[in-house]
């Protein structure tokens, strides 16, 4: 199987390497072909962590990518952008399966970030790939749908495969309310006050804004605030007034650290518009809360398909602070995204990719 996609060994600033280590895992013959833009000339291959070769090809060497071509049977495409960068080699890939990995609604996604070119551009690609490939892997069930609408006449196999978080192991046994008792003392926390927690960026779907304020208000209130960010500098900035506030943790973390905040944590923010790029998304972040027991806080029920599924949540509008409850941890949200994971039909991914 060859996949179409951008490869980083180790720890990787690349978000989308959580997919595709996933599914490298469960492929028994896998190489990797990067399109790369930035040095349309360059050509270079090498071996992976896992013993895969990995090629790196600039976008005018079309001799050097025909030949990585002729050796696969199969083509992987990660994403709508990856299959946009082999487009000109469609005609030699004719006869090959084709898989997608579609990941969001990127034409729709593109339009909300104000990009209306690229939304055009993505718009017209994702409709020549449900033209041209042959099985499309989905991260939710409310992205099938949301497909199986905007192209009724497609004859393709669909997958329902999410991505849920390298941090969560469905076989790890965790007696919750213990686990966050020994997880608020190792940090140095020995008071009964909820918390708050908020693990992510500031892209501009992830409402940073909203995180602040709603922090603002949560620390005025006298409760604990925690937020995991790797743009730590922009959270400490916009929360400075609280700088001296022994309620507000902000931290940049090691992914293996993650676990003793998520277990100490009551209630995890998230926060997204009611959006079709939303509405299909599997955020990994909402799978770590849950699988940690934690009760998200939304502004958007339509986040994936996690409330149709029946987790416990709380909601912005109109939240009442003196219902906080600083003992609450929900086994229901953990029992409900395992068995989320488990319903995956990843194992019908590895039959088909090992063909």
């Amino acid at each position: 199987m060859l996949y179409i996609t951008k490869y980083e060994n180790g720890k990787s600033t690349f978000g989308g390497m959580v997919r595709v280590k996933d599914i490298e895992v469960i492929t028994d013959d896998a190489e990797f072909l990067t399109i790369n833009l930035s040095l349309p000339f360059h050509y270079s291959f090498s071996i992976n962590n896992n013993g895969n070769k990995v090629y790196n090809v600039g976008v005018f060497r079309f001799g050097k990518v025909l030949n990585v071509l002729r050796g696969h049977t199969s083509v992987y495409f990660h994403t709508v952008g990856n299959f946009i960068k082999l487009s000109p080699y469609l005609f030699s890939i004719k006869s090959k399966k084709k898989f997608i990995d579609l990941h969001g609604a990127q034409p729709e996604e593109l339009s909300y970030s104000g990009k209306p070119f690229l939304s055009l551009l993505f718009g017209l690609f994702e409709k020549l790939a449900f033209r041209n490939c042959d099985v499309f892997i989905h991260v939710s069930h409310q992205m099938i749908k949301h497909f199986s609408e905007k192209y009724p006449h497609c004859n393709q196999e669909d997958l329902y495969v999410p991505i849920f978080s390298s941090n969560i192991n469905v076989n790890e046994k965790l007696a919750l309310h213990s686990k966050a008792n020994e997880a608020r003392k190792k940090l140095k926390i020995f008071d009964d006050k909820p918390i708050f927690l908020y693990s992510g960026g500031i892209q501009a779907w992830q409402k940073s804004e909203l995180v602040v304020d709603f922090s603002k208000s949560l620390l005025d209130a006298g409760a604990r605030v925690i937020i995991l960010s790797m743009q730590k500098k922009f959270f400490t900035t916009e929360l400075i007034k609280y700088q001296n506030n022994s309620n507000l943790l902000i931290a940049s973390v090691n992914p293996e650290e993650l676990s003793k905040y998520y277990l100490a944590a009551n209630y995890g923010m998230m926060f997204r518009d009611e959006h079709v790029l939303n509405q299909v998304a599997s955020p990994t972040k909402l799978s770590e809360y849950l699988f940690y027991g934690m009760v998200p806080m939304l502004t958007s029920i339509k986040v994936g398909d996690f409330v149709p599924l029946g987790i416990d949540y709380s909601t912005l509008n109109g939240f009442d602070f003196s219902s906080a409850d600083e003992k609450l941890k929900s086994e229901r949200n953990r029992y409900i995204i395992i068995k989320a994971i488990q319903n995956s039909q990843k194992d019908k991914l590895k039959e088909l990719l090992n063909e």
